[in-house]
């Protein structure tokens, strides 16, 4: 269920009584004066009848609740890791991904550390908890999930390899002009275009464009995933961008805070990375059929 649900309800002994009181006095009540709920307005909450209760033993805090009544979903606050990541790390991590050096690729190698993909971003993934494995459905399951909300995606490979990869293997994440990730074709959340047909054919499309005979995986997401759109998603990483370079000019020389910042900049530069960092699952790529999929742990594959 969902934490901090709140019902209509026959009230159980368990819960509190609240009938026949005003809103602005059930407001009062139910939510008292902790902070970061205090400022709600009456109006925030007009959706709401006075039959309003917290189902007992499931709660979330107030100030989550409030968030919610505000829009703001609390995993966008939870998952934020922008000022928990060792980025010099993460920065090293990104120049393995531009392996021009053949004495880097050597090294990358004889330690058996990713070689393939951004691993950058591979190292983010696991610090969220995204590269699990997804759950495998067979092909009713899979029916029975797009037609409860769910998602639908298909994904082409060029190589039968990476599609058992990617159901049951290490996941390693691609990259991309829209930031690093798994790229698939998907529909618009709530929408039924374009239809499992038409995403079955273009990801055959893609994965016909290889030396040997590719492969689809049918998939799908979960309907509560956080998501968002490229558009949205680059706006706010070039406004973290601007903060970094306004610290940056005031930010002497060769100083150990100046490369901190460069290398923070590194890391944010793909939109990929930093939707990772916020906590998103996965992003459309504006109005296109095109998603970018960062929680492998969100999904459901088809066997």
């Amino acid at each position: 269920g969902v934490s901090g649900r709140y019902c209509h309800a026959q009230l159980s002994s368990r819960r509190t009584v609240l009938w026949g009181k005003s809103l602005s006095e059930l407001i009062q009540r139910l939510l008292g004066v902790t902070r970061g709920v205090a400022d709600i307005q009456v109006h925030d909450l007009k959706g709401f009848s006075h039959g309003l209760c917290r189902v007992s033993g499931i709660g979330q805090t107030d100030a989550e609740i409030a968030l919610t009544v505000r829009g703001i979903d609390v995993r966008a606050i939870d998952r934020n890791l922008i000022n928990a990541l060792d980025y010099h790390r993460l920065y090293l991590e990104a120049q393995r991904y531009e392996r021009n050096d053949p004495a880097v690729a050597k090294e990358v190698r004889r330690l058996g550390l990713v070689d393939r993909g951004d691993p950058a971003l591979a190292q983010i993934l696991r610090r969220q908890g995204f590269d699990g494995p997804p759950r495998l459905v067979d092909a009713e399951g899979m029916r029975e999930a797009i037609d409860e909300g769910w998602i639908e995606m298909s994904r082409g490979v060029r190589r039968p390899q990476d599609a058992a990869d990617f159901k049951t293997g290490d996941f390693f994440p691609g990259v991309g002009g829209s930031g690093s990730g798994t790229y698939v074709y998907g529909r618009a959340r709530g929408s039924s275009e374009p239809d499992s047909a038409q995403l079955q054919k273009f990801a055959e499309h893609y994965a016909a464009g290889g030396p040997t005979p590719g492969s689809v995986i049918h998939m799908a997401m979960r309907p509560d995933a956080l998501i968002t759109d490229l558009r949205s998603l680059t706006a706010k990483r070039d406004e973290e961008l601007e903060w970094i370079r306004a610290e940056l000019e005031n930010t002497r020389e060769n100083s150990t805070r100046r490369t901190e910042l460069e290398e923070r900049i590194n890391v944010l530069s793909d939109v990929g990375r930093y939707a990772a960092i916020k906590g998103y699952d996965a992003y459309r790529i504006n109005d296109v059929y095109a998603w970018v999929v960062l929680n492998r742990t969100a999904l459901i594959v088809e066997q």
